[in-house]
């Protein structure tokens, strides 16, 4: 996790086309609008998890490198880096 900084970019995304794969620029937030679950491959990670039940209105500070189309719920969804 990143120390306390200043949000320098905001990005809404939208995994209904697909996987969201991050090669640069690794997001170290994640905003969710719509409860529900997030399916994510983390940046130091070599396997997906399933984050489940995530709160609407809620930044949390997770750095992905992949959102997962299936298996994920929640909607609304920004990437702050």
């Amino acid at each position: 996790m990143h120390a306390i900084t200043p949000v320098r970019r905001a990005v809404a995304i939208s995994y209904g086309g697909g996987d969201q794969l991050f090669t640069t620029g690794i997001p170290y937030g994640v905003y969710i609008a719509t409860a529900g679950n997030l399916v994510v491959r983390l940046s130091g990670d070599s396997a997906d998890r399933t984050f489940s039940n995530m709160n609407a209105g809620q930044i949390y500070p997770l750095e992905v490198a992949a959102i997962r189309q299936t298996g994920s719920t929640a909607g609304g969804l920004a990437l702050f880096a």
